[in-house]
Protein backbone atom coordinates (compact mmCIF):
# COMPACT_ATOMS: atom_id res chain seq x y z
CA UNK A 1 0.00 0.00 0.00
CA UNK A 2 2.89 2.32 0.81
CA UNK A 3 4.22 1.83 -2.75
CA UNK A 4 1.15 3.13 -4.48
CA UNK A 5 0.63 5.92 -2.48
CA UNK A 6 4.62 7.15 -3.44
CA UNK A 7 3.21 6.34 -7.42
CA UNK A 8 0.34 9.03 -6.42
CA UNK A 9 3.08 11.55 -4.96
CA UNK A 10 5.49 11.11 -7.26
CA UNK A 11 3.39 12.97 -10.16
CA UNK A 12 2.52 15.65 -7.75
CA UNK A 13 5.27 18.21 -8.00
CA UNK A 14 4.97 18.07 -11.79
CA UNK A 15 1.41 19.58 -11.78
CA UNK A 16 2.75 22.34 -9.42
CA UNK A 17 5.32 23.08 -11.61
CA UNK A 18 2.63 23.48 -14.34
CA UNK A 19 0.83 25.90 -12.25
CA UNK A 20 3.94 27.72 -11.49
CA UNK A 21 5.22 28.18 -14.86
CA UNK A 22 1.73 29.63 -16.06
CA UNK A 23 1.68 31.98 -13.52
CA UNK A 24 4.91 33.22 -14.60
CA UNK A 25 4.76 33.30 -17.86
CA UNK A 26 1.06 34.73 -18.68
CA UNK A 27 -0.74 37.43 -16.84
CA UNK A 28 -3.67 36.85 -15.34
CA UNK A 29 -6.84 38.81 -13.81
CA UNK A 30 -6.73 38.16 -9.80
CA UNK A 31 -9.57 36.00 -9.94
CA UNK A 32 -8.00 33.43 -12.20
CA UNK A 33 -4.81 33.36 -10.39
CA UNK A 34 -6.88 32.71 -6.81
CA UNK A 35 -8.40 29.87 -8.54
CA UNK A 36 -4.42 28.36 -9.71
CA UNK A 37 -3.62 29.07 -5.77
CA UNK A 38 -6.21 27.04 -4.61
CA UNK A 39 -5.66 24.37 -7.23
CA UNK A 40 -2.02 24.21 -6.18
CA UNK A 41 -2.56 23.89 -2.45
CA UNK A 42 -5.05 21.07 -3.20
CA UNK A 43 -2.32 19.48 -4.74
CA UNK A 44 -0.18 19.96 -1.82
CA UNK A 45 -3.08 19.05 0.50
CA UNK A 46 -3.40 15.98 -1.55
CA UNK A 47 0.54 15.17 -1.01
CA UNK A 48 0.27 15.61 2.69
CA UNK A 49 -2.79 13.18 3.32
CA UNK A 50 -1.14 10.89 0.84
CA UNK A 51 2.15 10.86 3.24
CA UNK A 52 0.34 11.66 6.64
CA UNK A 53 -1.48 7.84 5.14
CA UNK A 54 2.20 6.73 4.92
CA UNK A 55 3.29 7.81 7.90
CA UNK A 56 0.39 6.13 9.94
CA UNK A 57 1.37 3.05 8.16
CA UNK A 58 4.96 3.07 8.77
CA UNK A 59 4.43 3.65 13.01
CA UNK A 60 0.99 0.95 13.30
Amino acid sequence: MIQARINRIVGLPSRVKKYNEIVTVDSFEDTARGEMKDNVKAILDEAKGELDQIKDEVDS
